[in-house]
């Protein structure tokens, strides 16, 4: 039987075969730990397992997956920048420190 041999117009799409594939639990607040790095992914995926396909030598991005299905690229969170996010308080409400109280 003789071998048949295409090409590939573009290559690159083969790469995210290659990349290390690992299963992480998505965090209540919506990130997941790789190699000891913080990635922020979407809140949708809170609580669930996700495939998670990263290059172990280059942690500039990684790759999630849900059910087999590419679903986000996401970097690593950037500590310094996240803790000077201003993020909105709750209303304070008399009647929850009333509760509290009893």
């Amino acid at each position: 039987m003789p071998c048949v041999r295409t090409m590939l117009d573009d290559p690159s799409i083969l790469d995210p075969l290659f990349l290390r594939r690992e299963i992480r639990k998505v965090r209540h607040d919506s990130t997941i730990s790789v190699q000891n790095h913080l990635f922020e992914v979407p809140p949708a995926l809170i609580g669930k397992r996700v495939e998670v396909r990263f290059d172990p030598d280059d942690l500039s991005e990684v790759l999630i997956y849900d059910e087999g299905v590419e679903v986000a690229r996401t970097r690593p969170v950037n500590l310094h920048e996240n803790a000077r996010v201003k993020r909105k308080k709750p209303p304070l409400r008399l009647s929850c420190l009333d509760a509290e109280e009893e």
